[in-house]
C-alpha cells in the first residue's frame, strides 16, 4: 500500500532510529514526573501472564522447547545523565491521576519503573516454574549503560552481542534438555551486573 511504501521509505533513511529516539527523548523530557505507577484496575499483569500461558500450551502442542526471556533494560534506581536522555517512554494511566494532567503521558521515576518491572520478572519465573518452562533474566545482566542501550528497551550492537553471549547457556541447556545452572534471577534492586 500507499503508507507501507512511505514508512519504508522513512525507515531506509540513514540514522532513522537514532533522530526518531532522539525525537522521544526530547518529548518525553517535556512532560510531568510520576513518583509511582498507580494499578488502578489497569494493571496488564494477567494479560502478560496469559501470553506465557499461550506460548507454553503452543510449545506443547508442537513438542517445541521453550525458553521464556526477561527483558534487558536500562532502568535501575539512579540513572547517569547519558542513560537518562535515552529514556523515551511515557506512562499514561487508564484512570486519571487527580492533580496531574495525564492524557498526554508522565515521566515515572526509575526507581518506581524498576520495581515494576521486578514484579512483572517475579510474576513470570512462578508462572515459568509452575508450568515447567525455563525462565532466564536478562534484567540486570546486560550492563546498564548507554553504550549498550539505544533506548530503555533497544540495545546497541554492543549490548546485542553481550546479551547474545548471556543467552547462550541457558539456550544450550534447553536445547540438550538440562537444567539452566546459570544464575536467572535478576540481581536485587540496582545491584550485580549493570549497576
Amino acid at each position: 500500500t500507499k503508507a507501507q511504501r512511505r514508512h519504508q521509505e522513512r525507515i531506509a533513511r540513514p540514522n532513522y532510529y537514532r533522530d526518531w529516539l532522539a525525537a522521544r527523548a526530547q518529548h518525553f523530557a517535556s512532560r510531568p514526573m510520576a513518583e509511582t505507577i498507580v494499578r488502578t484496575g489497569d494493571d496488564p499483569l494477567e494479560e502478560f501472564l496469559s501470553g506465557i500461558d499461550a506460548l507454553a500450551e503452543l510449545a506443547e502442542e508442537h513438542g517445541a522447547k521453550l525458553l521464556i526471556v526477561g527483558e534487558p533494560t536500562l532502568y535501575k534506581s539512579t540513572l547517569g545523565e547519558a542513560e537518562s536522555r535515552l529514556l523515551t517512554m511515557l506512562w499514561k494511566p487508564v484512570t486519571p491521576v487527580e492533580g496531574q494532567r495525564t492524557d498526554v503521558g508522565m515521566r515515572v521515576r526509575p526507581l518506581a519503573v524498576e520495581r515494576e518491572l521486578q514484579r512483572f520478572n517475579n510474576a513470570a519465573k512462578e508462572r515459568c516454574e509452575s508450568l515447567g518452562v525455563a525462565w532466564f533474566n536478562l534484567q540486570g545482566e546486560v550492563p546498564r549503560y548507554a553504550d549498550y542501550f539505544v533506548s530503555e528497551t533497544y540495545l546497541t550492537d554492543k549490548g546485542c552481542a553481550t546479551a547474545a553471549e548471556l543467552l547462550v547457556p541457558p539456550i544450550t541447556a534447553v536445547l540438550k534438555g538440562q537444567p539452566i545452572t546459570v544464575e536467572t534471577d535478576a540481581p536485587a534492586l540496582s545491584g550485580g551486573v549493570g549497576s
